[in-house]
């Protein structure tokens, strides 16, 4: 089963994968080529593992992941200024970001990006199914003890580890059945910096 390609509104209604043409994200309208990269916004960190049922280890582990992953794939597109490659490299860094605020590899990619500069990072160094299905295990997870942060970082990795491998059935169905469900992840309000403001 592939995870079919979503019309996009930004990259939170699109595969990872996906490389058509994008409309652009709300934070990302005014970020043009000639401005550059925007970085993350990250008022305070909503999944760290003081807040969540993952351990810190976990959390530096799937923060460096996604960011080497973005520092990977999408360096070419935002440099250029592709709107739509760079709502999907900024997400990847706000995840990292608020699982680990100052993870290395996440600071280091959007300060470079954000310079007009290519990261100097090494790939990721995960094979990407079991990456995978780890963020599917870490998701299902957080339902042992439910809370805003924990049900919204589970969507979160569930949409995530079917648009790092559109090849993982197992994945995608589980994506596909929260959106289904009316429990798409707030991948914007995740980008726009307003995630988590009307949480108890």
């Amino acid at each position: 089963m592939r995870r079919p390609a979503f019309s996009v509104l930004l990259l939170c209604a699109a595969p990872l994968s996906a490389r058509e043409p994008a409309q652009h994200a709300p934070a990302a309208e005014a970020e043009t080529a000639t401005r550059g990269f925007v970085r993350p916004n990250v008022p305070a960190a909503l999944f760290t593992h003081a807040k969540t049922a993952l351990i810190e280890p976990e959390c530096e582990r799937i923060a460096s992941f996604l960011a080497r992953h973005a520092a990977q794939q999408y360096t070419a597109a935002v440099l250029r200024g592709n709107a739509g490659e760079r709502s999907r490299g900024r997400l990847l860094l706000t995840v990292s970001l608020h699982l680990q605020p100052l993870n290395a590899s996440a600071v280091h990619c959007g300060q470079r990006w954000a310079d007009g500069k290519a990261p100097t990072l090494p790939p990721p160094d995960e094979n990407l199914r079991l990456f995978s299905n780890f963020l599917l295990s870490a998701a299902r997870r957080q339902a042992d003890k439910p809370g805003p942060a924990r049900e919204a970082l589970a969507r979160i990795l569930i949409r995530l580890a079917a648009d790092l491998d559109p090849e993982n059935e197992d994945a995608v169905l589980a994506s596909e059945l929260q959106d289904r469900d009316g429990h798409a992840p707030p991948l914007r309000e995740l980008l726009e910096g307003t995630l988590g403001k009307d949480w108890r």
